[in-house]
């Protein structure tokens, strides 16, 4: 029927009185302009075959094919075809000084956020890890503080002070003993020493600067063909140890053992390294 040259033709193959024949019968007469022959059809459609889908689409196409000549008088039609509603009202003024058209700057401010969560009895518990990093440790008593370095998931301003501040209390159980530890970097732990100088020697603190020294995942340094990688590690390993009193000429003895061993991997030979090394 889309390709016929003949559409009339084509319709005629269909059997006369049926559906098929009666809605394509009407599709043609829609497409040439003859809408009254539509009607005509529509009249007798329910009692033939009933108020079916391709019964409502035909007369939804007459009604938009008449609107294009005379849109006012189909108008009524297409409107509780469609259930068009356009009664909206204006709003009242009165509306205005009844409900606010802004939220008020101090309710979702986050500094005031986090004063009113503090000043709640949960305290740091009534707040999430996005609410943690606006609080200033500085500014939280010992037990706040411990209770803030406890939780922390991520590094926020002022931690390095916070962790001193802490280590610095009677009860505080070292470093290493709160999850915050684990969250600064070796600029931070250099910068923790010189706020505790005691630490310099502390054996989790140098076990954590040695874990920060380590190369990436993606370098497989232990393997024989990224010998550069793990001499450049071991150096930098032997410089945290040089400082550090005796009861780490253990360790600087190992590293030492495993930065000749390269050397002897890599057919040289360091005389200066090899003294130190039996020095030890």
């Amino acid at each position: 029927l889309a390709l016929a040259n003949d559409r009339r033709a084509v319709i005629a193959q269909l059997v006369a009185g049926s559906e098929d024949h009666d809605y394509w019968r009407a599709i043609d007469a829609q497409h040439s302009g003859a809408l009254a022959e539509v009607d005509g059809i529509l009249s007798r459609w329910p009692s033939a075959h009933g108020r079916t889908d391709r019964y409502r689409r035909l007369v939804r196409r007459q009604r938009l094919l008449r609107a294009s000549d005379d849109f006012e008088g189909n108008a009524q039609d297409l409107i509780d075809e469609f259930k068009v509603s356009h009664n909206h009202q204006p709003p009242q003024e009165t509306a205005a000084a009844l409900y606010p058209s802004a939220l008020d700057a101090s309710l979702i401010a986050e500094a005031d956020a986090v004063a009113r969560a503090l000043a709640q009895p949960k305290g740091l518990e009534g707040l999430t890890q996005w609410g943690l990093r606006l609080v200033d440790p500085r500014q939280l008593d010992a037990t706040s503080r411990r209770a803030f370095l406890e939780r922390l998931e991520r590094p926020v301003p002022h931690l390095v002070d916070a962790v001193a501040a802490d280590l610095g209390e009677k009860s505080s159980r070292g470093f290493g003993s709160l999850r915050a530890h684990a969250l600064l970097t070796r600029s931070d732990l250099e910068a923790l020493v010189a706020l505790r100088p005691a630490l310099l020697a502390d054996p989790a603190r140098v076990a954590a600067v040695v874990a920060r020294l380590r190369p990436p995942d993606h370098v497989a340094w232990r393997d024989p063909a990224h010998a550069q990688a793990k001499a450049a590690y071991l150096e930098a390993v032997a410089e945290v140890l040089e400082p550090l009193p005796p009861a780490f000429a253990p360790h600087r003895a190992l590293v030492l053992y495993h930065r000749l061993d390269c050397d002897v991997r890599a057919g040289t030979f360091d005389a200066s390294r090899l003294r130190a090394y039996l020095s030890l």
